[in-house]
């Protein structure tokens, strides 16, 4: 097959630094492989700005850009500093973005203590994956380094070749995996390529305390229902309506499917589970009643302006949009009876 090319990063520029040792050693051991490509990358070697940062710089640096675009992993070596990694490493990896998506990346841990860097890669993790790297099971660890390799960068404990192979053997596993027989759809889409499936009534049930539905129907919060079931059947009134060419006159140049979908964000917003919890608990003053309110009443201006009754007000739908802009796809035809 085709070589991997897997780069090594190494992630300090501190002067007489001990993680240079195991990252030219790693860099000799993978060239030797007949399955790997590979180059060194030293972020001492990139002349960061001091007055900007990210993938808006990345282009000063087109040879590690277009390493990346090209690699098929990558390496990081680093070292452990108060927990931590170096500044000049996160500096260097947030040059890029998109080009990580979906690579593998394995981690080499170096510090002079008794750890090998286990905490500076707990601290890494979360972050690579942000980036949209995989990262492998195992890492290689060079705890005190300074007795590991000397001065000259010389292997001094053998074991550490037979560790070094199995940890790239991992890395090459993850590289050349098969993309997942998996397929992300959403229910509609399933429901387009299979409509023909077994219908069952799932038992009620609710998060709530004991299981079922009393923290929302609570005396302090079952008013909400009437509103909510009025509203919901005026939606529904107004989608089929819409949907079926029984549209009520309104004044040219009126975009009334913008504000049909404003109504029916407004309307979920209305039916947030939040209020009526935390009016039931009393935890947030007149917050959730007040929210639950001015979701309703917007509703029933945006209605109003769709059947006529009210004036229509451009201004007000635009000012909706702009406080709640949820669910910008959302589909108001989803109210409409078939």
């Amino acid at each position: 097959m085709d070589k991997l090319f897997l780069p090594v990063l190494l992630g300090t520029n501190r002067k007489n630094r001990n993680s240079v040792h195991p990252a030219r050693w790693l860099v000799g051991e993978m060239a030797k492989r007949p399955d790997i490509e590979t180059r060194l990358f030293d972020v001492a070697d990139f002349d960061l700005p001091h007055d900007d940062y990210g993938t808006e710089i990345k282009d000063l640096f087109p040879e590690w850009r277009d390493a990346i675009i090209k690699a098929d992993g990558l390496v990081i070596v680093t070292p452990e500093y108060n927990h931590g990694y170096p500044g000049p490493l996160k500096a260097v990896i947030d040059l890029l973005l998109r080009e990580y998506i979906h690579k593998a990346v394995a981690f080499v841990g170096v510090s002079a203590g008794l750890w090998g860097g286990t905490r500076v890669i707990e601290a890494m993790v979360p972050m690579v994956r942000e980036l949209g790297l995989a990262v492998t099971f195992s890492d290689l660890n060079f705890p005190k380094v300074q007795k590991t390799f000397d001065a000259e960068g010389k292997l001094l404990e053998s074991a550490y070749e037979k560790r070094a192979q199995e940890f790239l053997d991992e890395l090459v596993r993850l590289t050349t995996a098969p993309d997942s027989p998996l397929e992300l759809v959403t229910p509609s889409e399933h429901l387009e390529q299979y409509p023909h499936c077994e219908i069952v009534q799932p038992a009620a049930s609710s998060w709530g305390e004991g299981g079922h539905f009393g923290v929302w129907l609570d005396v302090r919060n079952a008013w909400m229902q009437t509103p909510l079931r009025s509203a919901e059947t005026a939606l529904e009134e107004l989608a089929e309506r819409f949907a079926h060419g029984r549209r009520p006159r309104l004044k040219s140049g009126v975009n009334a499917e913008r504000a049909l979908q404003q109504a029916a964000r407004e309307l979920l917003l209305a039916q947030a589970s939040d209020w009526p919890f935390l009016l039931r608990h009393g935890t947030a003053g007149d917050y959730p009643r007040h929210r639950f309110t001015d979701h309703l009443a917007a509703f029933h201006q945006l209605v109003g302006q769709l059947e006529g009754v009210r004036p229509w007000d451009d201004a007000f739908v635009a000012e909706r949009e702009f406080r709640h802009p949820i669910f910008p796809h959302l589909d108001w035809h989803l109210w409409a009876k078939p």
